[in-house]
């Protein structure tokens, strides 16, 4: 954690909670409002991300994913059940199941998702010397 705080687009200031070796990590081909970096392997795909606005993610469903909330909090509905997680509580969404997330601003958390390439890396890569936090990709449909 770097102690600095870095203004968003959005004007809002937030301390960023990675370090710079995880904002060198690529940034994934994603459609939704949220800042991301992601660690691909051949088993698995996690990620790391803020969400400088609320978002939402609309219903959909794909392989087991895994996470954990570090800063603010989230609404998920999985499998018909709402529920608010916040800072320090983790989820289970097990595969097939449709879910939808509404992420509150100020929110930063990891996913691991048992499909590697549940998301791929932006052909064009991480601009060197960006941090989370400090850029926003635009909304779209759920992946």
């Amino acid at each position: 954690m770097s102690g600095t705080s870095l203004p968003t687009e959005r004007g809002v200031v937030v301390d960023p909670l990675f370090p710079p070796f995880v904002d060198a990590l690529p940034r994934p081909d994603s459609p939704f409002a949220i800042d991301a970096r992601i660690v691909p392997s051949e088993h698995a795909l996690t990620m790391f991300y803020t969400v400088p606005e609320e978002t939402e993610i609309p219903e959909h469903a794909h392989g087991p994913q895994w996470g954990v909330v570090l800063a603010g909090s989230m609404e998920m509905v999985i499998g018909g059940v709402a529920r608010t997680y916040r800072s320090g509580e983790y989820y289970l969404v097990e595969e097939g199941v449709p879910h939808v997330t509404r992420i509150h601003a100020g929110y930063s958390g990891i996913d691991v998702f048992a499909d590697a390439h549940r998301y791929e890396p932006k052909p064009d890569g991480t601009a060197p010397g960006e941090r989370i936090g400090g850029g926003l990709g635009s909304g779209g449909d759920a992946r």
